[in-house]
């Protein structure tokens, strides 16, 4: 039964490899993050992975690059997303979100006034990077 367990919390990481991994531009490390097309039902387990991520990294560290495209927000997933960002705002230097459209880009527009630290809801992935680099470099 060990190693049966075992077995699962190995492929459940293996699971978010390509969606939370640290990339580097211009020298600098940016936790890529990737919700596009990421199951409802996938959410919890995933910002599970991520949390032990970020809490390994110094306070006021992190810069991330967070493609939100064809995510389906619901209060119910904003209400998560709000909750890591409550615990895990010490670890955030800034955070660039690319593929909100609509109603939830001008959210994250307001949001990021009140947020207290950088944060800007992009157009693209090269639009995002643009302001790390500009912004948070």
């Amino acid at each position: 039964m060990d190693s049966v367990y075992k077995l699962f919390i190995e492929r459940r990481v293996d699971m978010y490899e390509d969606r939370i991994k640290w990339i580097e531009h211009k020298g600098k490390r940016i936790l890529s993050l990737d919700y596009s097309g990421l199951p409802i039902e996938e959410l919890t387990p995933f910002q599970d992975e991520l949390y032990k991520v970020i809490i390994k990294e110094e306070l006021n560290s992190i810069i991330y690059l967070t493609n939100v495209s064809t995510f389906k927000f619901s209060m119910k997933t904003l209400n998560q997303f709000n909750q890591l960002a409550n615990i895990t705002k010490k670890y955030e230097k800034g955070v660039a979100i690319y593929g909100a459209t609509g109603l939830i880009k001008v959210m994250y527009d307001g949001f990021a006034k009140l947020y207290g630290k950088p944060i800007k809801a992009c157009n693209s992935r090269e639009e995002a990077l643009e302001w790390i680099e500009k912004t948070l470099f």
